[in-house]
């Protein structure tokens, strides 16, 4: 099997997300050696609450670990406006549709709830 061309910003964007999604251990790989690379039967998973998500069936790596990103964070409520999260679709009432913006996911609520500073308190 050939290298494959990967769309690196979609592969750390993606990483980004389970990350932020809180999931952990992913792992990538295929099924099918001595195959082009679209054949190989890309999986991705990752340790996600106790329990391992999986993936399977993609045509390469970026598009794996990007529909296990996708897998976990859809649906899942937004920490800054208490909206589900989706990723695709029309932004509506109740919903904060992310969106991927080179190599990060930006969620839809930036105008309306901005990022939180984390204060750190010294040594008393």
């Amino acid at each position: 099997m050939t290298e494959p061309d990967v769309d690196e910003d979609g592969m750390i964007a993606a990483y980004d997300l389970i990350r932020r999604a809180g999931a952990g251990s992913v792992e990538v790989g295929y099924l099918h050696e001595d195959v082009p690379v679209q054949e190989a039967d890309w999986w991705a998973n990752a340790q996600f609450r106790g329990v391992r998500i999986t993936v399977e069936h993609r045509a390469g790596p970026v598009e794996a670990v990007e529909a296990l990103a996708r897998r976990l964070i859809n649906g899942a409520t937004c920490t800054y406006c208490g909206h589900i999260i989706t990723i695709s679709g029309q932004p509506r009432d109740g919903i904060c549709r992310w969106t991927r913006h080179g190599n990060r996911w930006v969620r839809g609520c930036t105008g309306t709830h901005p990022e939180r500073t984390i204060r750190v308190k010294g040594p008393r």
